[in-house]
């Protein structure tokens, strides 16, 4: 839903001259009152990968924004958008890091000074209604690979020939050292 909103608003920008225009995202993100501090997390970076890949496609210049750094501490009369607001956070009400602060600051250091020149959905499942994803992040000889799936899943990918470090979200290496080629992983 939100890339085909993006592409959208992208129409419109061209309908009235603004086809180059940089396009900011702000104000996105995942209120851990729908789901767990750790999809929070993972829904956070995937968005940020996606914008990406919008940004990609259309050839221009964008920045994305999370919203928002620390918990709210809103009142309201309505409580759903109490739990909403007061959720939105990277970080609790008295500062305490939750998953999406770790994975935003794994995912901004990996990928630093690197451009998304790939992505590449492969479909899984019964029926195929499931999705994994490599997003491949590339400058000056340095690529940094994204892999995630919509469900734990065992998948294959082709990794350069090289010595590869592969890390969790949180930026704890799981392998060091380890040679590349094709890699089973569990995303």
């Amino acid at each position: 839903k939100g890339r085909e909103r993006l592409d959208k608003y992208r129409d419109v920008l061209i309908k009235y001259g603004y086809g180059t225009m940089p396009v900011w995202l702000t104000e996105t993100g995942w209120a851990n009152c729908y789901v767990d501090e750790q999809t929070q997390a993972q829904y956070i970076v995937r968005n940020a990968i996606l914008y990406d890949e919008f940004l990609l496609d259309y050839g221009i210049e964008g920045q994305y924004f999370t919203y928002e750094l620390q918990n709210s501490n809103i009142t309201s009369d309505n409580p759903t958008t109490q739990a909403y607001e007061n959720s939105l956070g990277l970080y609790t009400n008295d500062f305490t890091p939750k998953p999406a602060a770790g994975a935003v600051k794994t995912f901004n250091t990996l990928t630093a000074g690197t451009t998304l020149t790939d992505i590449e959905q492969t479909k899984y499942g019964l029926f195929y209604q499931k999705s994994a994803y490599v997003a491949t992040y590339s400058q000056s000889g340095q690529t940094v690979y994204a892999v995630w799936a919509e469900s734990e899943f065992d998948m294959k990918i082709n990794l350069p020939d090289t010595q590869i470090t592969v890390y969790d979200m949180q930026g704890n290496v799981i392998e060091e050292n380890v040679q590349g080629g094709v890699k089973r992983i569990t995303a």
